[in-house]
């Protein structure tokens, strides 16, 4: 050096190798506190993947073609990404060169190639080898030392392998239950990290030290020189830090090892009756079911809670939200024993199942949104193996009110059941509530993700699962049984939420949206229309008995000998069927009351239930009706055939018993009403011929309905004394279908009987 501090022309070659070799340290530790503190919140957000196995496969490789063609959310998502560096950080340069002050800088480009995972776990030591290849990062610094100092470095093709060994953690208060919490340790670090390029500018004494170095020269010196201090960081990082989080994490889930106290027990209002569910002659049939019949589920995939779209969210940071998409529990049906079993007491419903291949399956969708930066969206699939299940769950019934309800409506609106528990308690919350759940786990973990770099990170996580589950499985299962118990409020309130959101009880929908009310006064209509028609069928007669007459045509001839008036007259060919002169005046005038009293009695049975399916179910010498099940008219016959692709079924009904009933009676109107010159008496015989002949066909849907009762004719007989029955019952609106059609027929053969009467009488083959 010379006097003025500035390097001579010609410096030394160690001294630079010297200097060059302390900058670098310095550098990178700046670079690498930044970066790993990144790719670490990184890994903690993404951190999903692809099937893993089960316990026992210890070791394996990560990369394959078949994973390499997937999609790379998460690889696009690392290379777009630009992690900032902490400005105003301050270090202590060494060879007394001062103090670096970080002003600015980030980095970019992250690329990360293969991992490579390998289990050396001894009992509840585990032991872990993990070789990160292939991985790549740019990074920009600026930062003040006597000057100002900016530094880009490009690393790539760099590889490290990091030993790590995590001791057991005794708590004092659980000591039969060690923890894999304690001392966590650094076995071996081996690094290399290929600088790729690098350069410096600014005016500081450092820039001006090393500006004289070619690239050839500096890339491989500071690879070297960096490898050392990223190992001695990691070391630090792992033995320290994350021992300190171990430490503290074992503090917090200590509590969940002990058995979840029971939840606060409320009292129901004290003017209800509860209806008590060990004696409930359905619960105590469907305890039979499982019982005797356990055979039927054999080798069948047996859902437990299945519950689609869910779309709960279970956090929301600031950068981070995960939503939990779907949920399921399912298994499947052994030969040679129940694998389900239902208990009641009073209030209390239990629920215990012991199906093979017990699973728990649900859905996560994992965004994660960082100011100025790309989003990351995943769904992570989460398949968890359990080997038995156990629930119980708070049933406060008002007795009366479900005796009285119809289970029809509970199917459009589960909400209807739940106003049988709601008045129960204050808050109505309290009526229901899962009171206790339990768990018992198996070694099965599989997580699944798109992207073979997901595949990879879930590997790798898969690796310590199966580990924990090696040598951790009693405190596995009292960790997650702890947090069952913790979860079981969340999970009531979360219950009541969706319950709240369900629409509310209404029987609208059995009605295909129309309105009860208005259907119950086709009825009424139908039956005041024939009544007024009956009315003024008998007013005219008695008119016309006063006034001599017989008959319309009576009023316009002579008012002498109404009777031998009429016998006298022919069939005239110039007046409708109605005004023929050997028509009865009754008849004259009640037949169109009665062609409009059938069509809103076709009306109502059209839209009313026609008929519904309920069971009985008996126990222990009590019976309980629960019905009915479903109910179906002959609007909703036909939607809901259509809807099941039952085509044939859903137009033939629709053509036969909707329109064509309707169909007949208007042109029984127009035969009945409208003159020759309009309706030829030619058309009309043909047209009343047609009609008597086709109009049977309306008893189709009759037909449907009978057929439908043979179907659901269904008994059953427990070993002991439980049973159920299932039967079929035609409701007032299928009786009324029936009456509609049989007078529809009645009046179409007197309409054509008269028709052939006119026709004889014209003919002159019969004179009146």
């Amino acid at each position: 050096f010379k006097p003025n501090g500035r390097l001579a022309a010609t410096p030394s070659p160690s001294l630079c190798r010297a200097m060059s070799r302390r900058l670098v340290l310095v550098l990178w530790l700046w670079l690498a506190t930044a970066a790993a503190g990144a790719a670490q919140d990184d890994e903690e957000e993404d951190l999903s993947g692809d099937p893993i196995g089960e316990g026992d496969n210890r070791s394996a490789l990560l990369t394959s073609s078949a994973a390499a063609a997937r999609p790379d959310p998460l690889r696009r998502w690392l290379e777009g990404l630009r992690i900032s560096l902490p400005a105003g950080a301050t270090g202590e340069l060494p060879m007394g060169m001062g103090t670096l002050e970080l002003t600015a800088g980030s980095c970019w480009g992250f690329e990360v190639g293969h991992l490579r995972s390998e289990d050396n776990s001894i009992d509840q030591t585990l032991r872990f080898d993990v070789n990160v290849t292939d991985f790549e990062v740019t990074c920009h610094i600026e930062g003040l030392n006597n000057g100002t100092l900016e530094v880009n470095i490009t690393m790539g093709r760099s590889s490290l392998e990091v030993g790590l060994q995590i001791e057991p953690y005794v708590s004092p208060v659980a000591p039969s239950l060690p923890l894999p919490l304690g001392q966590f340790n650094s076995t071996h670090c081996l690094a290399d990290l290929v600088v790729q390029n690098i350069s410096f500018a600014g005016d500081s004494l450092v820039n001006e030290a090393l500006q004289g170095l070619p690239l050839e020269m500096l890339t491989p010196m500071m690879g070297t020189f960096i490898n050392t201090p990223l190992c001695e960081g990691l070391r630090h990082a792992i033995e320290d830090q994350a021992t300190s989080f171990a430490q503290m994490g074992a503090q917090l889930v200590t509590p969940l090892l002990f058995e979840p106290l029971p939840l606060f027990q409320p009292d129901p209002l004290p003017d209800k009756s509860l209806m008590n569910l060990s004696t409930y002659p359905p619960l105590k049939v469907a305890q039979a079911l499982v019982r005797d019949r356990f055979e039927l589920w054999a080798n069948r995939v047996v859902q437990i809670l299945s519950v689609a779209s869910f779309e709960f969210l279970l956090a929301d940071t600031q950068n981070t939200s995960v939503t939990l998409r779907d949920f399921q529990i399912q298994g499947i049906g052994a030969r040679t024993q129940p694998g389900l079993e239902i208990g009641m007491m009073d209030q209390l419903l239990d629920l215990f199942v012991n199906l093979e291949g017990l699973s728990l399956y649900t859905s996560l969708g994992v965004d994660v949104h960082l100011p100025g930066q790309p989003t990351l969206t995943e769904v992570v699939d989460i398949t968890l193996g359990l080997s038995n299940l156990s629930m119980g769950l708070r049933a406060w019934v008002d007795e009366p009110m479900l005796n009285n309800l119809e289970i029809d409506q509970v199917i459009q609106s589960p909400r209807c059941i739940v106003q049988c528990a709601t008045s129960t308690a204050d808050p109505p919350s309290d009526s229901i509530a899962v009171e206790n759940m339990e768990v018992a786990m198996r070694p099965l973990l599989q997580v699944s993700a798109e992207g073979s770099l997901e595949h990879d990170i879930t590997q790798l996580f898969n690796s310590l699962v199966a580990a924990l589950y090696s040598g951790y499985m009693p405190a596995i299962n009292a960790l997650v049984n702890g947090a069952l118990g913790m979860a079981r409020a969340p999970l009531n309130s979360l219950m009541w939420q969706r319950i709240e959101s369900l629409p509310k009880c209404s029987r609208a929908e059995l009605f295909m949206g129309v309105d009860e009310h208005v259907i119950r006064s086709l009825w009424t209509s139908s039956i005041s229309v024939a009544v007024l028609g009956a009315v003024a069928a008998v007013a005219a007669h008695w008119r016309s008995k006063r006034r001599g007459t017989s008959g319309l045509d009576g009023e316009m001839g002579s008012s002498a000998g109404g009777a031998e008036a009429a016998a006298g007259v022919e069939a005239r060919e110039d007046l409708c069927l109605a005004r023929q002169p050997f028509v009865p005046l009754v008849l004259t005038v009640f037949y169109p009351f009665a062609l409009l009293s059938v069509m809103l009695l076709f009306l109502f049975a059209d839209l009313d239930l026609g008929a519904t399916v309920s069971v009985v179910m008996a126990a222990e010498g009590r019976s309980a009706t629960i019905g009915p099940l479903f109910s179906f008219s002959l609007v909703s016959t036909i939607a809901h055939s259509w809807d099941s692709g039952a085509y044939f079924i859903s137009i033939l009904t629709l053509l036969t018993s909707g329109i064509w009933p309707f169909v007949k009676l208007s042109l029984l109107f127009a035969s009945w009403l409208l003159p020759p010159s309009r309706f030829s008496v030619r058309r009309r015989g043909h047209v009343l011929n047609f009609l008597d002949t086709w109009g049977k066909y309306s008893f189709v849907d009759s037909w449907f309905l009978v057929l439908s009762m043979s179907a659901f004719a269904l008994e059953w007989e427990s070993v002991g004394e439980a049973s159920m029955k299932v039967q079929t019952t035609p409701t007032a609106a299928f009786y009324a279908f029936f009456t509609a059609t049989s007078l529809s027929l009645v009046l179409g053969h007197v309409a054509s009987e008269l028709h052939t009467h006119a026709a004889k009488v014209a003919s002159g083959r019969l004179q009146v």
